[in-house]
């Protein structure tokens, strides 16, 4: 009896340690037209796995799907296309080529739950695995949506299987950013917030210590979604 209580403590040592020895969060962007919010938009997110003690970075999860060739047709409401799902490093690069000038806004790095990175990190797969397309609208009728095809957004709200991501369709820019924090509040935590500075540092780690990349992303004013933190 003794050895099986033993045991028991040793388990629940080892699973509070586990649970200590890491933490996660997920910073949402969106980029869209400087001039026209509402065009040339894109939602991507990046959720990390970080070690509290030395704030090194234990794994990422990125999710920015795109057509493979960068080509986003928004006027064809027939045709899919090949996707990709391009890293944060890509990602900037691609906005910032940009003959227009694009704005970038991200939030900042929000405390989840482990299950929520699970849940990116399972995505994350089906998505390098090509498991679906891409299209921009995806509405067959009737807000009909087809399950293997997703656009940008579609592809975040889609991380957890039991919420519905069929209104993930017309939100664009900074709404569409804020109707993922309120569809997903249930995983987020409120604690350990971690400095700006930190996290800008982190990012850097993503992008190859280019700066260029990161100097023009503008944080979303914690305001406007600190209702959805709660």
């Amino acid at each position: 009896m003794k050895k099986i209580i033993q045991s028991i403590l040793v388990l629940i040592f080892l699973l509070s340690y586990n649970a200590f020895s890491q933490q996660h969060y997920v910073t949402v962007f969106d980029s869209h037209l400087e001039i026209d919010p509402q065009n040339e938009t894109h939602s991507f997110a990046v959720f990390f796995k970080i070690n509290p003690e030395t704030n090194e970075i234990l794994e990422t999860q990125t999710i920015s799907w795109l057509p493979e060739n960068l080509d986003v047709e928004v006027f064809d409401f027939v045709n899919s296309k090949r996707g990709k799902n391009f890293s944060l490093k890509e990602t900037l690069e691609w906005t910032a080529g940009n003959k227009r000038k694009i704005l970038v806004e991200r939030t900042h790095f929000i405390p989840i739950d482990q299950k929520l990175y699970d849940l990116a990190r399972e995505m994350t797969k089906k998505l390098n695995n090509q498991e679906y397309l891409y299209k921009v609208i995806n509405v067959i009728s009737r807000g009909i949506l087809r399950r293997n095809i997703l656009n940008c957004l579609q592809a975040l709200g889609a991380i957890d299987s039991d919420i519905s991501w069929n209104y993930f369709t017309t939100k664009r820019g900074q709404n569409a950013t804020l109707l993922w924090l309120k569809s997903y509040r249930r995983y987020f935590l409120p604690y350990p917030y971690i400095p700006i500075g930190l996290e800008n540092s982190l990012l850097r780690n993503l992008v190859d210590q280019n700066d260029v990349l990161l100097n023009d992303v503008k944080i979303i004013p914690l305001s406007l979604y600190h209702q959805y933190l709660q």
